[in-house]
């Protein structure tokens, strides 16, 4: 079972340049925090500003700036655009979305103790990331065909022996074959069932697509306890529950072959993954309000510890002149364990009231994720991560000016590339903002733009070239929020 694990990893690439397994654990490593349309305005640089609810998943010293009861709600319109050039053929899509980036509630209690101002207890919601994405991959490759890949990943083994979700499909479609067919009367099967195999295209050349849907989100709940030491010192330790849900199809097709000699006319290569389960971690922070316009913060979040479950399937469809046939693999299923890094973040802030600037820096070392079961240590998958993947450094600023009670915000984020030897990778956004407080509401709007640029091999990379990918997301962010009795915060 183990041994089909790994090898339908290798048919769900999102960059071909590595094992899947490789790219699962960065996936679910990374995180943008979504939050509120004040923290997403300003680019989500709030590690030392607090008062948030994105706190519970940033700092949850934050939590303890709150000296009221406190409530908010937010709704996210998301559209994404896709843009691929593949053999120099360019293809766009797009998805359009909604969400609950973030809701949260915290219970301010005065603490009868002189030094000990009040202790804050939160519960806040927090997606980190959301995976719903289209992509369209298209262009006319001299090079190769998946039908290759087929070929050479079966040769050399018996037909029983080959992976029933990838090469096994490809032979009971009669894209390969045995280089001898004939078969044995006595017992009904391929006398020469000896591992060779010839393709059904004498050269390559053929126009190639890629379909990639995927949706699903990462959501933390996270359950807080803060306090205020002389409302100059707070602290923050925070228990954080993650829901994962991720599904990814795949639909490869290949048509218009330059084999004139083939009588294959079409085929598609159909992969579906579904990605559950749950996570949990610890958050632990501290602000430090240094004078009354200058704050410093830090926090530390331990590794997430994970139990997921993987559900996958596969099929081939291949048209002939004279014939069509269809092969399908069983269904896929097993449960692993996931520990994704720790992650360490350093804040600065100038607060005061015309104007907050915020700057956020965050690290993360992706090379210390790992996969583990009961059975087997992935000891090949956690050496590709940690040979593939590094530290990353990702950088967030915020501004905030007040203007006659008007609250104008803008920010910006670049997330540092986690890969060791790709350079192609960028991944940025910008924000702005504008919100308004009343005595016992407040109302938020956010407009961020996201850009994403990677690369995607549509087959194994030792094949073929790859598609450059670009992703432009925009968002918009309403978030309303109630509190009782109003009083500054700063």
């Amino acid at each position: 079972m183990k041994k089909y694990f790994s090898l339908i990893f290798f048919c769900f690439l999102s960059c071909a340049l590595f094992p899947q397994s490789f790219e699962d654990a960065l996936r679910y490593s990374q995180s943008i925090t979504f939050g509120t349309a004040r923290s997403l305005s300003m680019s989500g640089a709030f590690g030392s500003l607090g008062a948030d609810m994105s706190c519970g998943s940033i700092n949850p010293a934050g939590l303890a700036l709150f000296n009221s009861y406190n409530a908010s709600v937010s709704l996210l319109y998301g559209d994404s655009d896709s843009e691929s050039e593949y053999f120099g053929t360019k293809h766009q899509s797009d998805i359009k979305y909604l969400s609950i980036p973030n809701m949260g509630m915290i219970w301010s209690m005065p603490s009868t103790s002189t030094d000990i101002k009040r202790w804050n207890v939160g519960f806040t919601y927090n997606e980190l990331n959301n995976f719903k994405f289209n992509d369209h991959i298209n262009g006319f490759n001299t090079q190769s065909s998946l039908i290759n890949v087929f070929h050479d990943y079966a040769t050399g083994f018996a037909i029983n022996d080959l992976n029933p979700f990838y090469e096994s499909l490809a032979f009971w479609t009669d894209l390969i074959d045995l280089s001898d067919n004939t078969i044995d009367t006595n017992n009904n099967w391929y006398m020469y069932d000896n591992g060779n195999y010839v393709s059904r295209l004498n050269s390559p050349g053929s126009n190639q697509t890629l379909y990639r849907e995927s949706s699903g989100n990462l959501g933390e709940f996270v359950f807080s306890l803060s306090n205020s030491y002389l409302d100059r010192v707070y602290f923050g330790l925070g228990l954080g529950l993650l829901i994962l849900e991720y599904q990814q199809v795949d639909s490869y097709h290949e048509n218009n072959f330059l084999d004139s000699l083939s009588s294959l006319n079409d085929f598609s290569f159909n992969n579906k993954l579904e990605t559950s389960g749950s996570g949990v971690n610890l958050k632990i922070g501290s602000i430090l309000r240094l004078t009354d316009n200058l704050r410093l913060g830090v926090s530390y979040h331990s590794k997430t510890y994970y139990e997921l479950e993987d559900i996958w399937e596969s099929n081939i469809t291949a048209n002939f002149d004279n014939a069509s046939y269809n092969d399908y693999s069983p269904l896929g299923y097993y449960n692993y364990k996931l520990r994704t890094p720790s992650k360490l973040i350093a804040s600065a802030s100038f607060v005061n009231k015309k104007m907050i600037l915020s700057f956020d820096i965050e690290s993360m070392n992706y090379s210390n994720s790992s996969l583990h079961d009961d059975y087997d240590s992935f000891l090949y998958e956690n050496d590709s991560i940690s040979t593939y993947l590094t530290n990353a450094i990702n950088t967030k600023f915020g501004v905030e000016f007040n203007i006659k009670g008007f609250k104008i915000r803008g920010g910006f984020a670049n997330y540092g590339n986690p890969y060791k030897y790709n350079e192609s990778h960028n991944n940025s956004n910008y924000s702005v903002g504008i919100g308004f407080n009343s005595q016992l509401k407040y109302i938020d709007i956010a407009y961020v733009n996201r850009f994403k640029s990677s690369i995607v091999y549509p087959y194994n990379n030792n094949y073929t070239n790859p598609a450059d990918l670009t992703r432009n997301t925009q968002d918009i962010i309403l978030t309303i929020g109630w509190r009782m009795p109003n009083r500054k915060i700063y």
